[in-house]
This record gives structure tokens, C-alpha cells and sequence, in this order.
């Protein structure tokens, strides 16, 4: 149960980034500062769903029956 709710938030995540932050990032912010912001910010955005991507495996339903 809890593995579909982590996937479901980690879909919502990867949506959100891709819909809202990344355009306005790009419009609101200069080049050299919107280039900064994400390379400094996709290390931890991958790390985040990477380690959600593990707690799911090591909770999938599948894997413990």
C-alpha cells in the first residue's frame, strides 16, 4: 500500500518539475543564475527520487510474500 502512494507522489514530482519549476526557472531567473540553480539542484532531485525509488523497492508487496 504504501509502495503505491510513494510512486504516485514520486509521478507527482517528476510532473510538477517538468510543468511548473523548470519553465518558470528559466523565464523568471538569468541564464547564469537559472544554470546555477540547476546544477545544483538536479543532484538532489535524483538522490530525492532515488531514494524513494529504493524504500519502494524494499516495500513492494511482491518482494515480501
Amino acid at each position: 500500500m504504501i509502495t503505491s502512494y510513494l510512486i504516485s507522489g514520486m509521478v507527482g514530482i517528476i510532473l510538477f518539475f517538468t510543468v511548473v519549476v523548470a519553465p518558470t526557472v528559466f523565464k523568471v531567473l538569468p541564464i547564469e543564475w537559472s544554470s546555477k540553480y540547476v546544477r545544483n539542484f538536479f543532484p538532489k532531485y535524483y538522490a530525492s527520487l532515488g531514494l524513494i525509488t529504493a524504500v519502494c523497492v524494499f516495500t513492494a508487496p511482491e518482494l515480501l510474500s
